[in-house]
């Protein structure tokens, strides 16, 4: 197969991969909006949790009222309440939400508004999320055609039958690590059966 019939297939996986994101937003439920929520208090300026990832003031810890139950602290060090989820998505999403809060304050828009949050909570799901689960599939279609000689068509089908056959699609519209972290795994097969245990390692490491 020529390089530029490869790379159109593995684009075309990933857009395939990618739409599920782009089309579906599953609003707000509460492991969502504990991610939300941390990536929320790094950035957005003049709260107490400026520039940390505490989430005091969206679950008010010690009242009864929160926008997500899925957090957690230590008695022992203090009351500060933060997301329970794994923090990678978080990290990555940072910086990218940075972008997108101050791209919309420059543009006269209030993020912090209710329409305005529920777009950019969208727009942050496809650009890091999305983006970085997306990758699943063209990963996983040269990790199959190189191991097991797979011509094109079969490889390819494999991969839609991976991403949309089980939950992987689903999840896929929600800001939760699932489908990155498959990402991740795919790549660190692909560099193990490459010959590189020491990349495969790191790659796995990082996921």
């Amino acid at each position: 197969m020529s390089r530029v019939r490869a790379n159109a297939v593995e684009i075309g996986l990933f857009l395939l991969a990618l739409w599920p994101a782009l089309y579906f937003n599953n609003g707000a439920n509460i492991p969502q909006i504990s991610r939300f929520d941390a990536v929320y208090a790094f950035v957005e300026p003049g709260t107490p949790d400026t520039g940390s990832f505490r989430i005091d003031r969206f679950v008010r810890v010690g009242r009864t009222s929160a926008n997500t139950i899925d957090w957690a602290r230590n008695p022992a060090q203090g009351r500060e309440a933060y997301s329970n989820k794994a923090p990678g998505l978080q990290l990555v999403a940072v910086p990218v939400y940075a972008v997108l809060f101050y791209g919309a304050r420059a543009l006269g828009v209030d993020p912090t508004a209710p329409k305005p949050t529920y777009v950019l909570a969208w727009l942050l799901n496809v650009l890091v999320q999305g983006v970085l689960g997306a990758l699943l599939l063209p990963v996983f279609y040269r990790l199959v055609r190189d191991a097991l000689g797979l011509s094109s068509l079969p490889a390819a089908s494999l991969g839609l039958v991976l991403w949309y056959g089980t939950g992987l699609a689903p999840f896929h519209t929600m800001f939760w690590g699932h489908t990155p972290a498959a990402s991740w795994v795919a790549l660190a097969l692909r560099a193990q059966t490459r010959g590189a245990p020491a990349r495969c390692g790191l790659i796995a490491g990082l996921g």
